[in-house]
């Protein structure tokens, strides 16, 4: 089974990172303190999706994500397919050397960091808007849902391309999806639970 889990990813061009120090600074300065998350609960309609999930419990292959904050990883999950890249990861933008945030204490401190190699701006290691997606990200999340027994899509009203048509390449017949409003997507579900996804996941939790 394959748990697509598109996010919230601010429109920001990416001429930010090579434009005035005004503006790179303040782009930086909004990344400082990390993604924020906001956990939500309760709920009934969950009872058939925990049904369906228990013969997948250890079936999960893949979890392909919009989101930008590595929280994925640090749930527990092991393929994790990010279509928007990912905030900790860095990458110069004169000769390409890759790092982590971790390595530079001014993108830490919400400041414009620097490559000590080239001396040129360090950018995030994630799809800024007028970006295309990572080609090889973007085949691994093709390849992983048009092999899924399970596709759950959570979270997303399934209105914003790219990400919202790897949908079209689910060939199984369990198809879930979960949003708390209707997606175009709704006719071709198996299943539709139209509750906060936060809300339904804490029902399931501990029972499947």
């Amino acid at each position: 089974s394959v748990f697509c889990m598109p996010g919230r990813v601010r429109a920001v061009p990416v001429v930010v990172l090579i434009g005035a120090a005004g503006v790179r600074g303040a782009c930086w300065a909004g990344c400082g303190a990390g993604p924020l998350c906001v956990p939500v609960g309760g709920g009934p309609p969950a009872s058939r999706l925990r049904r369906e999930l228990r013969g997948y419990r250890t079936k999960l292959k893949a979890v392909v994500t919009q989101n930008i904050d590595g929280l994925h990883q640090a749930a527990g999950s092991k393929r994790v397919l990010e279509l928007h890249g990912n905030w900790t990861r860095l990458e110069c933008t004169g000769c390409g050397a890759r790092s982590t945030i971790d390595d530079f204490d001014e993108a830490r401190a919400g400041r414009v960091p620097h490559c000590p190699s080239c001396s040129a701006v360090v950018r995030l290691d994630i799809v800024f808007y007028g970006e295309a997606l990572d080609p090889a990200t973007l085949e691994g999340a093709v390849l992983a849902i048009a092999g899924a027994d399970m596709l759950i899509v959570g979270g997303t009203s399934l209105a914003v391309y790219p990400a919202a048509g790897l949908i079209d390449y689910y060939q199984g017949g369990r198809l879930v999806l979960m949003n708390a409003t209707p997606t175009p997507y709704d006719g071709r579900a198996d299943l539709i639970i139209h509750e906060p996804i936060g809300r339904v996941f804490a029902q399931i939790q501990g029972n499947v």
